[in-house]
């Protein structure tokens, strides 16, 4: 009775299991018939006449994230440089008469509007009317609508466009409390991402250039926002100052045209509108069947060593960027390289490992930097011919940081206490659980010494400057774009638009030439929704197993982290 009884056991829990497989293909069928058919995007036709009408969701990301599953497998997110050369294609389209654009539910960063303004002006040029709308407006948002001819606000809705402020964590005194040693080597003054474990205030020199840093963005804006509106710079000082949190006053004074709701903004009557998906299969064939072709390759976060990364990964790993990299200068139809990069940094040896693959590549290639390209991702800018920054964008950052977090003394409080056994002195050197002896703390700070030289030497080769300029511009501290561009660390500030023009000039081309831009690599629908998969099993197979934080994964963690990075301090603009 017993066998039998396991033997009917077994029989159920088999047919269980393969009634839960069965099910789990049936949904995902179910989810690619509905959601993934057809598998791309069609381009249909569009009207004779209509408006370009754009909402911005959430935030305006570098790549397409795949957090949106149907948008992301289906290829149409909207991404900065989609949006970007969305706006290029129609102002050259007799077909799209207007720009209409929602900003109510945007979430944008200043480089963001930064390569958003040079499209809109180029829309503009061509006698084509743009409106914008947005229920509230802060300094980015409003500094994107100061590029359009009318700005429209909600009756009821905030005008709350204020200056630039910077916000950084001081840690030092629980780190104190709790027993924690940031063992942590940096080079140099200004290389401040270790600060939030070692200090409890800021450093007054690192003050300083944080103030001259904001003072830099917000001067920036200003200065488009007066562009925009056509207004002195102390007129649009004054009048932001009068209008803060009073729409009303924003009305009187100019800086706002109309304040309606947006049904009527939106209102349709005796007009087509096409909106960003239905207009961006537009951009899979140039206009001028001859033009160049230029891949876009955008280099989205932390910089690390391996393989890993997709089309919806926001991560920055050198083996696949240096794959992408060599295909596309092997591809026959691709004359040119645009890589974008919005990195805060990561590994040294990765970092390093790109430049040089970059370095070695005939074809042309410029660098663009988004938000954040500092340390490592500055590092990696040094392999292109050229760099363009935003205005706004935080870069330099030519430091280095390596070390540890100690933890011994915070675990003795709770009673738990290590006992090493080592194969040789230096084997546990990179250990949570014991402090660096005299000899390999010597040894670290020599290490960083020589990265430190040699990331400035590439500094010196890459940019043709003396070496005393370079160290005056390095020591770990952060710049803007502008000021970058003051120092000579990069060749240009602006935008996508510059970034081409320059690779214009490198191809020999016509300066209003016709510049073909395509995504490398573009990869298929079936693609993105097995990397989708894929992350969905893996997320789900965590989840089955709950966190797991233990002894072991500490250390395989904190192992895996050691050793040299460099990285730009943790900064938060608002």
């Amino acid at each position: 009775m017993g066998r039998l009884l396991r033997f009917l056991r077994g029989i159920w829990l088999f047919a269980k299991a393969g009634v839960f497989v069965i099910g789990l293909l049936v949904v995902a069928g179910v989810v690619a018939a509905l959601i993934l058919a057809p598998w791309e995007t069609r381009q249909t036709e569009l009207p004779s006449s209509a408006v370009l009408d754009i909402q911005i969701v959430g935030d305006l990301d570098e790549k397409p994230s795949s957090t949106n599953f149907s948008q992301f497998v289906r290829g149409n997110s909207m991404t900065v440089a989609r949006l970007v050369r969305v706006l290029d294609r129609a102002a050259r389209d007799d077909r799209i008469t207007g720009l209409d654009m929602d900003l109510s539910l945007a979430g944008l960063g200043l480089t963001d509007v930064e390569a958003l303004l040079p499209a809109i002006a180029a829309f503009r040029a061509q006698g084509k009317q743009t409106r914008i709308f947005a229920e509230s407006y802060d300094l980015a948002r409003y500094r994107l609508a100061s590029g359009f001819d009318e700005i429209w606000i909600s009756p009821s809705g905030e005008f709350a466009v204020t200056g630039v402020a910077l916000e950084m964590p001081y840690a030092g005194e629980l780190v104190d409390r709790l027993g924690i040693k940031p063992a942590l080597e940096q080079r140099k003054d200004f290389k401040t991402a270790a600060d939030v474990l070692k200090r409890r205030e800021m450093a007054p020199h690192v003050r300083v250039a944080f103030a001259e840093l904001v003072q830099d963005i917000h001067r920036s804006a200003l200065n488009d926002i007066a562009q925009g509106r056509n207004l002195s710079l102390l007129e649009v000082q004054t009048g932001l100052e009068t209008a803060l949190l009073n729409p009303d006053a924003a009305l009187q004074n100019g800086l706002l045209d109309r304040a309606a709701y947006a049904t009527a903004f939106h209102d349709r009557t005796g007009r087509s509108t096409v909106d960003f998906a239905s207009y961006l299969p537009e951009l899979r064939d140039p206009i001028d069947a001859n033009a160049p072709t230029i891949a876009l390759i955008t280099a989205s976060g932390q910089i690390s060593s391996g393989r890993g990364g997709g089309f919806g990964s926001n991560v920055i790993t050198d083996g696949a960027l240096v794959a992408d990299l060599k295909a596309a200068a092997e591809h026959p139809q691709i004359d040119a390289i645009l890589l974008r990069i919005d990195s805060p940094g990561g590994g040294y040896g990765a970092s390093d490992a790109i430049r040089a693959a970059m370095a070695d590549i005939d074809k042309p290639i410029v660098a663009s930097m988004s938000a954040v390209a500092g340390s490592g991702g500055y590092m990696i800018a040094l392999g292109a011919d050229a760099i363009v920054a935003h205005p706004s964008t935080i870069t330099g950052s030519i430091g280095v940081i390596s070390g540890k977090i100690v933890v011994d003394d915070l675990l003795e409080e709770y009673g738990v206490r290590f006992e090493i056994i080592r194969s040789e002195r230096n084997a546990a050197i990179f250990s949570p659980f014991a402090d660096f002896t005299r000899d390999q703390q010597v040894r670290l700070s020599r290490r960083v010494d020589a990265i430190y030289d040699a990331f400035t030497g590439l500094v010196v080769d890459a940019r043709k400057l003396p070496i005393e300029q370079v160290e005056a511009a390095a020591q770990g501290r952060v710049w803007t774009g502008s000021q970058a561009f003051g120092l000579k660390l990069v060749d240009a500030t602006g935008g996508f638009e510059t970034a081409l023009d320059i690779l214009r000039q490198r191809l020999g081309v016509a300066a209003d030439r016709e510049l073909h831009v395509t995504e490398f690599p573009g990869g298929t629908a079936q693609d993105r929704f097995l990397e989708v998969i894929e992350n969905g099993f893996v997320g789900m197979n965590a989840a089955m197993r709950g966190q797991e934080i233990s002894v072991d994964s500490m250390r395989d963690h904190l192992a895996a982290e050691a050793g040299i990075l460099l990285l730009t301090p943790d900064l938060t603009l608002r």
